[in-house]
């Protein structure tokens, strides 16, 4: 019986350890289109994409995380989606998408980035 039991809060703990933030009210899924890099200098196109309030997230949410996504320091025009980043590595190539999902509106921290993934251009950013 207590063999089960250590088993079952061994399985909660990891399963809570790969949950989003709870606390969090609001999310923002956004998608990145690389197209191109000079060295440390990256362009492209970056769009918000989903999720429940995601057109209302602000700056102070949205931009930590897309630099830490990007490795580097980002600025970003909502008008154009154009954004622009000094990276602290060089970048190999351009034509790259990815994606990520940020929490915002959190009562323990101010936003949270997670589920980022990268692949080819075609992959999430075809006919940009």
């Amino acid at each position: 019986m207590k063999f089960a039991t250590l088993l079952c809060l061994v399985l909660a703990l990891i399963i809570a350890s790969v949950r989003a933030d709870y606390t969090c009210s609001q999310n923002a899924w956004i998608k990145v289109c690389v197209k191109s890099v000079q060295g440390t200098s990256v362009t492209g196109k970056m769009f918000i994409t989903s999720g429940k309030g995601a057109f209302a997230i602000p700056n102070y949410s949205l931009m930590p995380p897309f630099q830490r996504m990007m490795g580097g320091t980002c600025t970003y025009d909502r008008n154009s989606n154009d954004f622009y980043c000094k990276t602290t590595t060089q970048w190999k190539s351009a034509y790259w998408s990815g994606i990520m999902n940020i929490e915002f509106d959190c009562n323990s921290v101010p936003y949270m980035g997670y589920s980022q993934d990268w692949k080819s251009y075609d992959y999430y950013c075809r006919g940009i």
